[in-house]
């Protein structure tokens, strides 16, 4: 019985870094420093976080997720659609840098 309960909670321990790892990472500054702020891949409009606005640089995308940038708050202005694993660290680099308002981010996967 006790072997069962060490079993699940090593398996769960193993699953838990595997579901962290699956949120997008919006930065401040370049390459990928500064604030950072974790988006979740829902397949739903997110507002930039309040820490970030005006300042997205760069975002970490991890595999199998995508991101599409936007200028306004209601996903309907695009920025940048497809951003795909590993992201990009520099913005200013693609004239999107400052001008990301919210990111809609979802699981290739899973559509």
């Amino acid at each position: 019985m006790i072997s069962s309960k060490l079993l699940l909670l090593t398996a769960l321990s193993c699953a838990v870094p595997s579901l962290a790892a699956q949120k997008v990472i919006l930065y401040s500054k370049e390459p990928c420093t500064g604030i950072a702020e974790a988006i979740e891949p829902n397949n739903k409009c997110t507002v930039v976080p309040a820490t970030l606005k005006g300042k997205v640089s760069g975002a970490k995308v991890p595999e199998d997720i995508v991101c599409n940038f936007y200028n306004d708050e209601k996903c309907e202005d695009p920025l940048w659609y497809s951003m795909e694993d590993p992201g990009v660290c520099s913005f200013s680099e693609l004239e999107i840098k400052d001008k990301a308002v919210a990111v809609l981010c979802y699981d290739s996967t899973k559509i």
